[in-house]
């Protein structure tokens, strides 16, 4: 789990997460909600932001990242980073997560057979 944000009161109605953890880091309070479910779960943990620089070091021991990020142009910057600086990585996306702005700012557009771009519009 990577995020760099702490639990404020705006996320309560819009992520699962509780009350308890406010003030927490997202990542730490994350990880004890999974481990409430599932104790033998082995789960890291980073309290940074990822950026174009960091992605591929932050995530290149993954065969899987499942991105979850609330603006369009940082899904883009992981999924061009990713998809273009590592191999065999896939990156499990969901565009309803893109805050307020429209989903139509992201396009995508096959190139190859193994290469997806994305890119804002």
């Amino acid at each position: 789990i990577v995020d760099f944000d702490i639990v404020e009161p705006s996320n309560l109605n819009r992520q699962i997460i509780e009350l308890k953890d406010l003030g927490k880091y997202k990542t730490e309070a994350l990880k004890e909600q999974v481990e409430e479910v599932n104790p033998f779960v082995k789960i890291t943990y980073e309290n940074t932001k990822v950026t174009e620089d960091n992605a591929v070091e932050l995530f290149k021991d993954y065969n899987i990242v499942c991105e979850a990020f609330d603006k369009a142009e940082y899904k883009a910057m992981l999924i061009n980073t990713l998809l273009t600086e590592t191999k065999n990585v896939t990156v499990v996306s969901g565009s309803g997560m893109a805050g307020y702005e429209s989903s139509n700012t992201i396009k995508t557009k096959k190139l190859t057979i193994d290469f997806i771009f994305v890119a804002m519009v």
